[in-house]
């Protein structure tokens, strides 16, 4: 009874045999027949394409590829995922006919993006104003573009290399690179004007304003703004004019000082320097007492210790603040013919807080310390770089870690791009001291992020 044909799987044929009695005997035969060939496929061509704008994927509908089997196909799939990222995917075909046999193929997915970063703020332009010989602008450091990007921004630097600008204009061209190489530019312009006169415009600006002035003492991380177009210590203002411009005159008997410029935030990693006035330069009226203030704190336990360098009679205000912004007196103590004070003030309120001491003496002349800052429940980290400006090594001593505590010591430049990464060890005090190499680094500024177990905290030093 076999057919004359057997189809995939297993067969039993019957053989029968009759003598010529009629007698008749069988046997069985079992026929296995196995399908062991492979499907038949072809793969639809390779695929190069843009990425979607605004994106940095690409979503797309691929074939599926060209299938026969001799005995039918089961299934066809592939691992292609939902979007495409930039770059090449290679995407596995596979079709299973209905024997189980399997066949597969592979397609390239190429995605480019072609997309420049968009560059929404390039580098202010500045007018520096002067005088004295040389006539150079130092140590300006500018905070670079805003730029944006759908695959992100990777570098942005300038042609410029330094922090010292020259009498006359200087045109500085800053570059900005996406993750895939597509380049934008902008320039920014840089004039410094020398002049014998302390005498000049600022530049045409609206209130309010935010301005940075070394009398502020402004701790880092904080900015101050100005509900009206006042002058800075050592100036009067007139103003505005015509244009819309104010116009700072030195006070009498002000002493010159270099230009300066002035951090004022630090968002997401990244410096925030703003330029909003410009002066011809920085005057700062001089002052009847230096104050050197140290704050050191036990728990919540805050001391207080200053000195200054003559006492004039008059009277002390301790100072506190919870922003570095606004400041409350706390304390105020009679100043008599010592140099050295202290007071001790117990923190209320858990957190950081800002400290500094005002001086009038009995002229009714005012001087400012510095900005000194302690964290209630927690250690105070104390950072010393030595020296800043450097040419190559800086050195590193830092205070106030648990014994034998593990940090880790961060390089970023103004952008917030990690340039280096350094771990270290402070020994059985909580104290260390290290050289961090910057040799190779191009001139700038750059950032010293210090993680500990409280937190980080944020140093600029300056390479020259």
């Amino acid at each position: 009874d076999a057919p004359s044909v057997f189809p995939v799987g297993t067969t039993i044929v019957t053989y029968t045999t009759s003598d010529i009695n009629g007698n008749t005997a069988s046997c069985q035969q079992t026929v296995t027949i196995v399908d062991n060939e492979q499907p038949v496929l072809t793969c639809a061509t390779d695929i190069n394409s843009a990425a979607d704008a605004g994106t940095c994927t690409k979503t797309l509908a691929i074939l599926a590829p060209v299938a026969t089997d001799n005995c039918g196909i089961l299934s066809v799939s592939n691992n292609a995922p939902t979007t495409f990222p930039i770059g090449t995917t290679i995407v596995t075909h596979t079709v299973t006919d209905i024997h189980g046999n399997i066949a597969t193929c592979t397609q390239n997915i190429t995605i480019t993006e072609l997309e420049k970063p968009i560059i929404t703020t390039c580098a202010v332009d500045t007018v520096i104003y002067l005088n004295g010989t040389p006539c150079q602008a130092t140590n300006i450091v500018f905070a670079p573009p805003i730029a944006t990007d759908n695959c992100g921004i990777a570098s942005i630097v300038s042609n410029y290399v330094g922090t010292t600008y020259n009498s006359g204009a200087t045109v500085v061209t800053w570059t900005i690179t996406d993750a895939n190489g597509n380049v934008s530019t902008c320039q920014q312009n840089i004039n410094v004007v020398c002049s014998d006169t302390v005498f000049a415009k600022a530049a045409c600006i609206t209130c309010p304003i935010t301005v940075c002035t070394t009398s502020d003492n402004l701790p880092f991380g904080t900015s101050k703004t100005y509900t009206t177009c006042g002058a800075p210590l050592g100036y009067t203002v007139a103003g505005p004019d015509a244009e819309g411009c104010f116009t700072y005159t030195p006070t009498t008997g002000a002493t010159l000082d270099t230009a300066y410029t002035c951090q004022v935030s630090f968002i997401n990693g990244v410096y925030d320097t703003t330029y909003v006035i410009l002066l011809p330069q920085t005057l700062i009226a001089p002052l009847p007492v230096d104050i050197e203030l140290n704050v050191i704190a036990n728990n919540c336990e805050t001391e207080l210790k200053w000195k200054i360098s003559k006492a004039l009679g008059g009277y002390f205000e301790i100072l506190q603040s919870i922003d570095g912004i606004n400041w409350k007196t706390v304390e105020t103590i009679t100043a008599n013919s010592n140099l050295s004070y202290s007071k001790n003030i117990t923190e209320k309120q858990s957190g950081i807080k800002y400290y500094k001491i005002k001086y009038v003496d009995a002229n009714n002349e005012t001087s400012i310390s510095s900005i000194q800052s302690v964290n209630c429940n927690n250690k105070v980290l104390d950072i010393n770089l030595y020296p800043n400006p450097t040419d190559k090594i800086v050195n590193i001593k830092l205070n106030g870690l648990e014994s034998n505590e593990l940090i880790e010591v961060l390089v970023t430049d103004v952008t917030g791009r990690i340039i280096a990464i350094k771990e270290v060890v402070a020994n059985n005090y909580g104290s260390l001291s290290m050289d961090l190499n910057l040799g190779t680094y191009a001139s700038g500024a750059y950032n010293i992020a210090i993680k500990y177990s409280d937190g980080i905290k944020v140093v600029k030093v300056v390479k020259r």
